[in-house]
């Protein structure tokens, strides 16, 4: 990965993430996967890659405690990237399959975020849409979205209905 991002200067500081990705790729294929899950699993990894290669880029150093090896368990990376793929591997809603390639290849540097926590989200990940994944981000952008006028009616129309159950339901998880 770091060979690929800024050429062999930055492959030592990304070894041991490239270790980490090599081995989940090869765990996840070991298992016997239809085309449609291939695809995905392969989309998401790329996605994964080019974040953490655009990272890198930047000059941003893979965090290294989720890449430390202790002989006795797969690293918290390690089982985290299996997670993100297996994921990746049963989302039938291909749109979020870039969003969760993303979070791992952030989460790799990301020392903000301990291992039990990127669990929790990777969970919360998987219970979301992909409708609800793009109010959250442009809540992250945008800053507060007021709701109230979607909120606060009965829709003829079916698809703002299901908008306004979707924006209600991330609101009774503290997500909204």
């Amino acid at each position: 990965i770091g060979f690929f991002a800024t050429g062999p200067g930055s492959a030592a500081a990304a070894g041991a993430l490239g270790v980490i990705v090599t081995r989940s790729l090869a765990q996840v294929a070991e298992k016997v996967l239809a085309e449609r899950e291939r695809a995905r699993v392969g989309s998401v990894a790329a996605v994964a890659v080019a974040r953490i290669a655009e990272r890198l880029r930047e000059g941003h150093k893979p965090r290294s405690d989720f890449f430390r090896e202790d002989g006795k368990l797969q690293t918290d990376g390690g089982q985290l990237l299996e997670g993100v793929l297996l994921k990746a591997r049963d989302e039938y809603q291909e749109k979020k399959l870039e969003f969760l390639g993303r979070f791992y290849g952030n989460l790799a540097f990301s020392g903000d975020i301990s291992a039990p926590v990127a669990y929790f989200l990777l969970k919360v990940f998987d219970q979301l849409t992909f409708r609800q994944l793009v109010i959250l981000s442009l809540i992250h952008k945008e800053g507060p979205i007021d709701f109230k006028n979607l909120r606060s009616q009965d829709h003829a129309d079916p698809e703002l209905e299901a908008l306004k159950r979707e924006e209600m339901d991330l609101h009774s998880t503290d997500l909204g």
